[in-house]
């Protein structure tokens, strides 16, 4: 194990510190898939950190969708109540689609048609989006979400739009982290084309009312 190990380390020069720590790591891990330690290519595996941070990776994957599947289950009573609130909604959602329909770059801007989207979107996007059901369908605050024009389930960021829409509240990726940079340019360009575009009506306006 130990000329093993100092192989590893060899391999992979002063990058990586090989320590015995990382091997044991590796096993846990391997015990938690199921893996078949019997196996040499399984128990010392060519390169222990490529191996390594692939059955993290896997692992991680797994527990995140375990998740999940546990917060759907514990948002039934969430959704119920957010269903009820649906038909006052559903007013506002017209509005909002006439005002903030985008797309560009690959990108669009998906109006939730219901709002139990809201909490689907706070479990998978870890955020807490899911409890702003209220202030939207009451419409003290927009929320749109980012997504793929080719594939509007692939989530890309959630958008939060003020009430009066003069302004981009906040624009987060998931686990509230920001916006990649190209999704990042989009909102600019959205912000550009659609709340720009208010914010120079409502200035017109008041101009004229100055005359």
């Amino acid at each position: 194990l130990i000329r093993y190990l100092d192989r590893q380390q060899k391999e992979h020069s002063h990058h990586v510190m090989i320590t015995l720590g990382i091997y044991l790591d590796y096993l846990n891990d391997c015990r938690e898939l199921g893996a078949d330690m019997r196996k040499k290519s399984v128990f010392m595996p060519r390169d222990l950190v490529e191996a390594h941070d692939a059955l993290n990776r896997e692992i991680r994957q797994i527990r995140e969708l375990q998740r999940e599947e546990e917060e759907r289950k514990k948002s039934g009573n969430r959704k119920r109540r957010a269903r009820q609130k649906n038909q006052l909604y559903k007013k506002l959602r017209k509005k909002i689609m006439q005002q903030y329909t985008f797309e560009a770059d690959g990108m669009m801007i998906y109006v939730p048609k219901k709002l139990e989207e809201l909490i689907d979107e706070g479990i998978a996007m870890h955020s807490c989006v899911g409890g702003y059901v209220d202030r939207v369908a009451e419409g003290k605050t927009i929320v749109v979400f980012i997504r793929a024009a080719a594939n509007r389930k692939e989530r890309i960021g959630t958008m939060e739009i003020s009430k009066d829409g003069l302004s981009i509240v906040q624009a987060r990726a998931k686990f509230n982290k920001d916006l990649p940079p190209e999704a990042a340019e989009f909102v600019k360009q959205f912000k550009a084309a659609k709340i720009d575009a208010i914010n120079r009506d409502l200035e017109k306006e008041r101009s004229e009312e100055r005359r």
